[in-house]
This record gives structure tokens, sequence and C-alpha cells, in this order.
């Protein structure tokens, strides 16, 4: 693997209620588009939003995506930053293993 690519799911500014819209305009106009563009063979989730947003859009905006996933806890938890570093290094040499 030579590429690395990181970008955010939800790249629109919202508040409150306009959540599930944001995720679903942004999801269309942006990530969509890069992951065609890319066509990652593993995307890592940083943290629970990205990954339940990923998997709620799919099946719908993401047909063609066969690769592998891995979520990570987001570097900003509320944890300190050594346990976010050990576990992070914990799953990413279990999933490399896999793989």
């Amino acid at each position: 693997m030579n590429n690395v690519y990181i970008t955010n799911c939800i790249k629109c500014k919202y508040t409150g209620d306009m959540y599930e819209k944001a995720k679903e305009i942004c999801t269309e106009e942006f990530l969509q588009k890069e992951v065609c563009i890319f066509k990652p063979d593993i995307v890592f989730f940083f943290g629970h939003k990205a990954e339940h947003i990923f998997n709620d859009v799919k099946k719908r905006f993401f047909p063609d995506f066969h690769g592998r996933t891995c979520y990570l806890w987001h570097p900003a938890a509320r944890r300190s930053r050594k346990d976010i570093i050990e576990h992070n290094d914990e799953i990413l040499v279990e999933f490399l293993r896999k793989i």
C-alpha cells in the first residue's frame, strides 16, 4: 500500500437537527465522489460517528465498495492519549495480520 488519503465523512457545517440532512447532502456531494476517485481497499474509521455514517449510506452511495473497514478510537476521544495510542496500535496490528 503506497497511498493514504484522509478525509472527513461530513464536510458541511450543521447544527442540531440538521445532522441527517447534512449527512445525506455531504455524502452525496463529497464523500461518494472521493471514494469513487480513490477506490480505497481499506477504510479506517476514527470514531463511531464516521463508522456509522459510512455504514448508513454504504448501500446507497457505495454499492461497488468491497474493501475492508477498520474502526479506531478517534484521537480526540475522552481518554488518555496513551490509552488511545495503545488501543489503536493493538487494533491495527490485529487488522493487518488478517490481510
